[in-house]
């Protein structure tokens, strides 16, 4: 094989597969390119090598208009078919080699290189993309691993095992040869890391670099690890032929002998390398960056003057109500630091000046209104009506003393008495008069009986010497037989 040279098989048939078998770009990237290049809905983005809108799609809403442009005709219809389900209407799709720019396509805030760089004639598309940034915009490169794990023993309680990658690579290099393919030729590894020195050779600045970690850890199917394996260049469907079909059976076979219950594997997501490149030094461009240094400069004596403006304001406000600037002081240290010592003294002297007495000497000006009560409550409650708690027998009787002892006439008066002496006599008298006429009664009660008895006896006696009962008494036996 000879030395690779780009052809356009290089990721033949493997659209279909990237999107499966790719893990996504860490959340993190898209924030770090928002927040360093400011951005805020407008502006115009070019993704170069783009394929089937992976870093696209997820910027496209930060921007006015975004077009993606890739070599692959398969990876433009992926991209192109994302956008539409996600109906993105300000994203446009260009089947281009990158080293056709700038194809009158136009000046652009950012254009990025997301796995892509390695790929392309970098001296030639640096020099391009230098000329295609608007004042202020900046390439930025997207490095990071999406077909696999970092290989690291995941954070996850998860008893998955990790996808066997080196015997996936044993059973790829029996298929293929143990050099790595790309397209018709073999892949160059000596076009990794390189982008430092080629960007500044096309005449941009030092770079910012920005490290997204991702700690985040992925389930994956044995499909997926499939669909990873046909993503990648040196192992894309076309590179197989004919025994595409015989070498996914046997990949499909080592994956599920060694994959968890339901063919689950567990991996480790790689985090992410940000490199931005300002604007370009170029001779057309002096003009840009002069100006982008004017801007600094003004923006920086802004940034010194609006801390003395606020200082000189605040220093007015203490001036007519100092406590309160004093409380606000010792929340923006920054504003106390910079304020001169003379005026904040000053204020507090003229305050004191005014009126210190409240804060100096309260307990005097209290004295004089009415401090007694917290001083002397005894002597103030004594001058005002103290007696009803220590003597009110005294205050009573120097008052109301007729009053006040109306009360103890009330509980036992001779008025009150008098009654009750006079209801006794009566219940006396009635009750002697009850008793005489008791014993009157039973004086006679006891003459009656006498009177009756006597009565009775001379009856009797009569009755004896008359012996007419005796007679009855026959009759009576003689009728009282049963």
């Amino acid at each position: 094989m000879t030395v690779w040279q780009w052809d356009p098989s290089l990721y033949s048939g493997s659209a279909d597969y990237y999107s499966a078998g790719r893990m996504p770009y860490p959340p993190g990237v898209v924030q770090a390119i928002r927040e360093n290049l400011a951005l805020d809905g407008t502006g115009r983005l070019l993704d170069v090598g783009c394929g089937p809108g992976s870093l696209t799609l997820p910027l496209a809403r930060y921007f006015g208009e975004v077009i993606g442009v890739d070599a692959d005709p398969g990876m433009i219809e992926a991209g192109r078919l994302a956008s539409k389900s996600s109906r993105m209407q300000s994203v446009s799709w260009r089947e281009m080699r990158a080293e056709e720019l700038p194809a009158d396509l136009g000046r652009f805030r950012a254009i990025t290189f997301a796995l892509s760089f390695h790929w392309l004639d970098q001296e030639t598309v640096a020099r391009a993309v230098a000329g295609m940034l608007e004042p202020g915009g900046a390439v930025v490169h997207l490095g990071a691993i999406t077909d696999r794990g970092t290989g690291a023993a995941p954070r996850t309680s998860l008893r998955f095992p990790q996808p066997p990658w080196e015997e996936v690579r044993s059973l790829v290099a029996r298929y293929l040869g143990e050099d790595l393919r790309a397209g018709q030729g073999v892949r160059p590894t000596e076009a990794f890391g390189t982008e430092r020195e080629i960007f500044a050779a096309a005449g941009f600045g030092s770079p910012t670099v920005v490290e997204v970690p991702y700690a985040m850890t992925r389930v994956r199917t044995v499909n997926e690890v499939i669909a990873s394996v046909f993503s990648l260049s040196y192992s894309a469907p076309h590179l197989f032929g004919d025994r595409f079909t015989e070498f996914e059976a046997e990949l499909r076979e080592l994956l599920n002998s060694q994959a968890a219950n339901g063919g689950l594997f567990v991996e480790q997501a790689s985090g992410a390398t940000l490199t931005f490149w300002r604007g370009g030094n170029r001779i057309e461009d002096e003009a840009v960056p002069a100006a982008t240094e004017v801007t600094k400069a003004s923006t920086a004596k802004r940034a010194v003057r609006a801390p003395a403006q606020r200082k000189a304001s605040a220093a007015k406000k203490t001036a007519k109500a100092p406590a309160p600037r004093k409380a606000s002081a010792a929340k923006k240290p920054a504003e106390q630091v910079v304020a001169p010592p003379t005026p904040r003294k000053a204020p507090a002297a003229r305050k004191t000046a005014k009126a210190p007495a409240p804060r100096k000497a309260p307990a005097e000006k209290a004295a004089a209104k009415a401090p007694a009560p917290r001083k002397a409550p005894a002597e103030k409650a004594a001058a005002k009506a103290p007696a009803p708690r220590k003597a009110p027998a005294e205050k009573t009787a120097a008052k109301a003393p007729v009053a006040r002892k109306a009360p103890v006439a009330r509980k036992a008066p001779a008025a009150r008495k008098a009654p009750a002496a006079g209801k006794a006599e009566k219940a006396t008298t009635a009750e002697k008069a009850v008793t005489a006429k008791k014993t009157v009664g039973a004086r006679k009660t006891v003459a009656a009986r006498k009177t009756t008895q006597t009565t009775a006896a001379q009856r009797s006696n009569v009755q004896k010497a008359v012996p007419a009962p005796l007679p009855r008494k026959r009759r009576a036996t003689k009728n009282g037989q049963p």
